[in-house]
């Protein structure tokens, strides 16, 4: 093909990437559509990929949700053993420094309220529960005189020393009485709180 052109060459606008243009043109169109097709096919088979990836992701959230809902019933259980384990602790440390910390001497107020009792006066039960200490018994008396035999013993304890180291003020209460042929018979609580001295 013969191509006149009467502009001087200098004044010509030469086309941009006329190279590329005449290159891209003389490739044949088989081999254009298989640079096409190879782009397409390594498109799909880069999603396929994709797709397989987050199957296998999803199945792994799965197998994470299915040991969570396992272990849940298991938390459960530890967390009733952890606050039981916290309940003994605190009274483990109540014991230790009830009977480490303060160095009270028990027997010796055992031995002084054994002394203290008066006549017609008997003890039931002597507890230590929760910072409370508590006496627990009963007197009797054939002309109702059941409340001066506990208060002559409360006086007797509140009177010693050794007795109130480590105690605050001791309660007297009467918890209920009863009459046995002529004698009436009261039960009474004596209790006081440790005072941490």
């Amino acid at each position: 093909m013969i191509n006149i052109n009467l502009v001087p060459e200098e004044l010509i606008k030469k086309k941009k990437y006329r190279f590329l243009h005449r290159a891209v043109q003389n490739i044949p169109l088989e081999v254009t559509m298989g640079i096409v097709g190879g782009f397409l096919a390594f498109l799909i088979l880069v999603n396929i990929l994709l797709q397989l990836m987050i199957f296998f992701r999803l199945g792994t959230c799965k197998a994470i949700e299915m040991s969570l809902t396992n272990v849940g019933p298991q938390k459960v259980e530890v967390d009733a053993v952890m606050s039981d384990l916290k309940v003994l602790r605190q009274k483990i440390s109540a014991i230790e420094s009830i009977t480490t910390g303060r160095r009270l001497s028990w027997a010796q107020k055992l031995n002084i309220l054994s002394d203290s009792m008066a006549s017609g006066a008997w003890l039931v039960r002597v507890t230590l529960i929760k910072e409370k200490f508590i006496i627990e018994g009963s007197a009797a008396a054939k002309k109702g005189d059941y409340a001066a035999i506990v208060s002559t013993l409360s006086a007797n304890l509140r009177s010693s020393t050794p007795f109130m180291k480590g105690l605050k003020d001791l309660e007297m209460n009467f918890v209920d009485r009863r009459k046995i042929n002529t004698t009436e018979v009261a039960n009474f609580v004596i209790q006081s709180s440790l005072s941490g001295k």
